[in-house]
């Protein structure tokens, strides 16, 4: 009988050693917990306002569906109209996307190149590089023109000999 005391005695001074705010080395801090109540407790009041304001109505307080609240045959196509319009624009984008991947173009000129079609964007994009092309063009030009003119190297130049 003296054995089971002991053991019980074992375990309150291991409890005692570590209290069970301090987990992990962490010691306790009271204006963190007291913080962390007073979230959990404004949550649940949040939370419980919510439901006070929508209650979820029983089966028996259920309303039998209205005729009229069903869609009819007119307003059914617009969903698939949309899809079909988004499906359009998507596909658009992605052949705007492919076009400037063939010409090596970054997709931040998707912009600047308009069109619904690949063949409408293709032909945008081949304009687009065309000024693209004719500006770089001047611009060489500018520099090549303003650039002092070359001579050349004379036979006797000190980095020569």
């Amino acid at each position: 009988m003296s054995e089971v005391p002991t053991a019980e005695a074992k375990v309150e001074e291991t409890t005692e050693t570590t209290p069970p705010w301090e987990r992990d080395g962490e010691t306790f801090d009271p204006e963190r917990a007291w913080k962390l109540v007073q979230n959990l407790k404004a949550e649940l009041a949040a939370v419980k306002a919510k439901q006070a304001e929508a209650p979820e109505p029983t089966a028996a307080e259920e309303p039998a569906p209205e005729p009229e609240a069903e869609p009819t045959e007119a307003e059914a196509p617009e969903p698939q109209e949309d899809s079909a319009v988004q499906i359009a624009s998507l596909q658009a984008e992605l052949a705007r996307v492919k076009a400037l991947a063939v010409v090596g173009l970054s997709q931040d000129f998707a912009p600047f190149v308009p069109g619904a079609t690949s063949e409408e964007i293709e032909a945008n994009l081949a304009t687009l590089q065309k000024l693209i092309s004719d500006a770089a063009n001047e611009k060489t030009e500018a520099v090549l023109a303003t650039a002092p003119k070359s001579r050349g190297m004379a036979p006797n130049h000190p980095y020569l000999c």
